[in-house]
Parts: structure tokens; C-alpha cells; sequence
């Protein structure tokens, strides 16, 4: 299993941005499940879709995805990943 928790190009989970913002979600977590929730609900609610918002910003790592606030739908998936394994 470990082989599919590395970080890899586009899950940059250990990014400065990334781990700071899992800490934020994990400090308003009450257990693992309910920051699984938060970060997916993070992601869905927080970080809008490219096409939606009509920008030409192009985010390709989860950190990009994070700094920019938003991704395509690949991306938006990495910065999940990244969260979770963080």
C-alpha cells in the first residue's frame, strides 16, 4: 500500500502550503473521518473549476492548485489526495 502514498510530481503533499493547510483542517477536525469530510468539502466548496470561473490559470500540482484556488478536475483530485495523505 505504501507504494500509492508517495509523493509524486503532481501530489506535492509535502509542500509548505499543503501541509499548512491540512494542520488547519486537522485542528478543526473532531476525528480522521471528519477531516476526510473537511478536506473533501474544502476542495468541492472552496476551490472552484477552471472552466466555471472562465480563467486561463493553469494549475498541474496540488500545491499550484492551492495557491492559484483553483484546478481542473484532475487537480482538484490531487490537492485531495495531497490533503489526505498528509
Amino acid at each position: 500500500m505504501n507504494e500509492y502514498l508517495i509523493e509524486t510530481p503532481s501530489i506535492d503533499f509535502m509542500n509548505f502550503h499543503i501541509q499548512e493547510k491540512a494542520q488547519e483542517l486537522k485542528y478543526q477536525s473532531d476525528d480522521n473521518l471528519d477531516y476526510i469530510k473537511r478536506s473533501y468539502l474544502f476542495v468541492r466548496d472552496e476551490i472552484p473549476h477552471s472552466w466555471d470561473i472562465k480563467t486561463d490559470v493553469v494549475s498541474r500540482t496540488a500545491s499550484e492548485v492551492l495557491k492559484n484556488k483553483t484546478g481542473i478536475c484532475w487537480t482538484k483530485t490531487c490537492l485531495l489526495a495531497a490533503l489526505l495523505r498528509v
